[in-house]
């Protein structure tokens, strides 16, 4: 029972946002990249993106969670099916083409690339098999725990154990801990063994993926492509040691990534940076990569909101960076105005919800 369970979760947390990503990036697009975990990082943003939109939309008209739940799960399965179908021609066409060892861009790793994935191995299971209890864990375990009692919608304090005090405007807005009431919904897994277990296991990788596809477009820019194992290596070895403070890096990727800070610094960052790399530095672009790049930028800044009140101003002064960045060595001005447009939804968000 608790297999199957598991194997829910697992769809729902990374076969979907798999598949969505597919509808995004497309097979040419992720053969430059790394295949697997660009596009889940695309698909994930989305489904965040999507929940944290009918969560806000739902608590204007008074609505509960498993109303917000239901929506998204008609929603988000019919994106993942058009997805499969995307997936499936993709796979078709390269197995025609005898280009299927491309496709996966099955790599051979070097010495320092599987020394990066040992550590790596090293740090999830220290997470998994060991406690690494954080004082916030009171708050996100609890609202969850409300959504999934009463209904609530982010509506009550889950510091307060009578349940009288309203919750603050500021985590109002971050719909993360009823998603992960979502998918205990869904699944019948408790949402503790969602967070602490299967967070780590699922995004772990996932944001290790996005550092090395950062670091590679950087080594391979000096020429130093083969230097790709060495940096993971050294970028692994640096979150051995680095939980050294509470809000350090290391500790958020390594020890409380299920939590909204974390998350953002973890996943939200890295593909913020990506993101901004299509629009701005990648050369000939075409316009219709352009407009699926921008619509992955203004859903990252969403999903960004989702993970919590930090991602809400941290993801659109990291945007405003990168624009203004961009703009000044590809002299390409105009891109101030899609810039601008996906950093609206925020700006909305901060007017009718925490003004």
């Amino acid at each position: 029972m608790v297999i199957l369970q598991g194997i829910s979760v697992f769809f729902h947390m990374c076969v979907i946002p798999f598949l969505v990503g597919c509808i995004l990036v497309s097979a040419k697009e992720a053969e430059k990249k790394c295949n697997v975990a660009v596009r889940t990082a695309a698909g994930l943003m989305v489904t965040y993106a999507l929940y944290e939109i009918l969560t806000l939309a739902m608590q204007l008209r008074g609505k509960g969670f498993r109303e917000v739940s239901q929506m998204y799960l008609y929603i988000v399965l019919a994106l993942a099916f058009a997805g499969l179908l995307f997936f499936g021609y993709e796979v078709v066409c390269k197995i025609r083409g005898k280009h299927l060892k491309n496709y996966l861009l099955l790599e051979k790793p070097d010495g320092f690339m599987i020394a990066a994935l040992v550590l790596i191995g090293i740090q999830i299971a220290a997470i998994l098999l060991m406690a690494t209890p954080d004082k916030d864990d009171a708050f996100y375990s609890g609202l969850s725990s409300m959504s999934l009692s009463y209904d609530y919608l982010l509506e009550y304090d889950a510091y307060n154990g009578n349940m009288v005090k309203e919750i603050s405007a500021r985590y109002k807005i971050s719909a993360l801990p009823v998603y992960q009431a979502a998918l205990s919904l869904f699944s019948g897994l408790h949402h503790l063994v969602i967070t602490h277990n299967l967070f780590p296991l699922f995004y772990m990788p996932l944001a290790y993926a996005l550092y090395d596809k950062i670091g590679k477009s950087f080594l391979e820019k000096e020429g130093h492509g083969k230097a790709r194992g060495k940096f993971m290596f050294a970028f692994a070895l640096l979150h051995m040691i680095g939980n050294y403070y509470v809000f350090s890096p290391e500790n958020f990727l390594v020890t409380r990534i299920w939590q909204g800070k974390a998350l953002f610094a973890a996943i939200g960052v890295p593909f913020l940076w990506i993101c901004g790399q299509t629009v701005f530095l990648e050369e000939k672009t075409g316009i219709g990569r352009q407009m699926k790049g921008w619509f992955l930028m203004a859903c990252a800044l969403l999903a960004c909101t989702f993970m919590g009140e930090t991602g809400l101003f941290l993801g659109v002064f990291m945007v405003a960076c990168q624009t203004m960045a961009g703009c000044l060595v590809t002299k390409k001005w105009w891109k101030l105005i899609p810039a601008v447009l996906c950093c609206v939804p925020e700006l909305l968000i901060v007017v009718k919800f925490l003004m």
